[in-house]
């Protein structure tokens, strides 16, 4: 600030050679020629809007150093708040999908029980618990199926569930064998490809072997 001062005077005193200069303040510093004059004022000019430059620049860079490294902090923290936010949903989508293929073929099993039951005492009382277990097991299976719809990121997941429930609500005691056995057949490939749908939407398939290995089931058996 002390040197700015300085060459505002001696500019001011170029410029107007009339200014008198206080006592005590030698004159012979400012003392300039009529030829030299134009040079003189140029380079004091020079010198002093070089220092008014520099001070600006360094203001600038030190205002625009601190928004960058608030924009680099802010877009790291969004960053790993994003990353964060997806990792719990895909374990939330692989505990729903999980549970749903447990409540399934649990659901599956006491079915085809039933039937069994069915045939051998329709009236006796191991058929009576195992329709008990049946609807104890569906109730299970729809828990697990709203649970899968709510977090699902693929509607193909979804549709799958819900087909494979349908297909095991098909298994009815009064079904013959022939029948029973190609709706138990269908339920399960039906099953099989809700895991292949579900695994590719928690996971990348090119990132997981055991992931390339899953079958292509036909969608012939969904019908």
């Amino acid at each position: 600030m002390a040197d700015l001062t300085y060459h505002r005077l001696r500019w001011a005193l170029c410029l107007s050679p009339a200014v008198g200069l206080s006592p005590g303040i030698d004159p012979a510093p400012y003392a300039v020629s009529s030829a030299t004059a134009p040079q003189v004022r140029w380079m004091w000019c020079y010198e002093a809007m070089e220092t008014v430059l520099a001070g600006a620049v360094a203001v600038v860079g030190t205002l625009l150093g601190s928004i960058v490294t608030y924009w680099l902090q802010r877009r790291a923290s969004d960053h790993g708040e994003k990353r964060l936010r997806s990792s719990q949903l895909r374990q939330e989508r692989i505990e729903a999908y999980g549970a749903f293929a447990v409540g399934a073929t649990t659901y599956q099993q006491a079915r085809a029980t039933r039937w069994y039951r069915g045939q051998d005492d329709p009236h006796g009382p191991t058929y009576h618990e195992a329709r008990a277990a049946s609807d104890q097991a569906q109730g299970a299976a729809l828990h697990a199926l709203f649970r899968a719809q709510i977090v699902a990121g693929d509607n193909d997941v979804t549709a799958c569930a819900q087909e494979a429930l349908d297909a095991i609500n098909e298994i009815r005691p009064s079904l013959p064998r022939p029948e029973f056995h190609a709706k138990l057949e269908n339920s399960r490939l039906l099953l099989a490809q809700f895991v292949a749908h579900a695994s590719r939407d928690v996971m990348d398939r090119e990132a997981s072997p055991a992931l390339r290995e899953l079958p292509e089931y036909p969608d012939e058996a969904r019908a």
